[in-house]
């Protein structure tokens, strides 16, 4: 019973996310639009918190190799 609910709210998780990045996108991004002139600043933090919300990760990490002798 418990394993068909996690699957079941696993699965739930990317409409959600879906949701609110079309909320967002469609949204918000659009009323936020006018300061861009007035209020450069507010504008300019909005669309870099908007840059987070959008990373979508940077795939696997390469292994940093040791240096024999760093001297």
């Amino acid at each position: 019973m418990a394993i068909n609910f996690s699957k079941v709210s696993t699965e739930n998780i990317d409409g959600v996310f879906k949701a609110q990045d079309k909320l967002l996108k469609e949204r918000i991004d659009a009323l936020v639009e006018p300061f861009q002139f007035s209020q450069p600043d507010f504008f300019n933090a909005y669309r870099n918190a908007r840059i987070i919300v959008d990373y979508v990760g940077r795939g696997k990490a390469v292994p940093v190799t040791p240096v024999a002798n760093p001297v």
